[in-house]
């Protein structure tokens, strides 16, 4: 991102924003999929799935019971707000280093190397 010195001043504060929300919630992020893939947090999440969709108490998750509960069990509200968030913070860093970019080449010259890395939401 050695091109953002070319951004407009609001345009490297929204940059440094987008950049420390990016690595601070990144940073959050991959320490929890870790402990998931720990041992012990995979086993503590298994114990309280089956005890989350249990709702007979039989020792048993039926389908239906798996296809009521799993859903917000699995993929929790907050986990998914925080990738939101994070990819929101990557998109909005992407888009203001291809302005710089745009801004160190103006000739409009596009190449492979351009669309490199660029999500283009449809």
């Amino acid at each position: 991102m050695g091109q953002a010195v070319l951004l407009d001043a609001h345009s490297q504060i929204t940059l440094r924003t987008a950049s420390a929300t990016m690595t601070s919630l990144g940073q959050r992020l991959l320490l929890d999929y870790n402990s998931r893939l720990d041992k012990d947090g995979f086993e503590s999440r298994c114990i309280l799935l089956q005890s989350q969709l249990d709702l007979s108490a039989d020792q048993r998750v039926a389908l239906p019971e798996f296809l009521a509960g799993a859903p917000r069990i699995l993929l929790p509200d907050s986990e998914l707000r925080a990738e939101a968030v994070f990819f929101e913070a990557c998109s909005k860093a992407m888009r203001l280093q291809r302005k710089a970019q745009l801004y160190t080449n103006p000739s409009g010259g596009s190449s492979d190397e351009d669309d490199e890395g660029i999500c283009v939401q449809q």
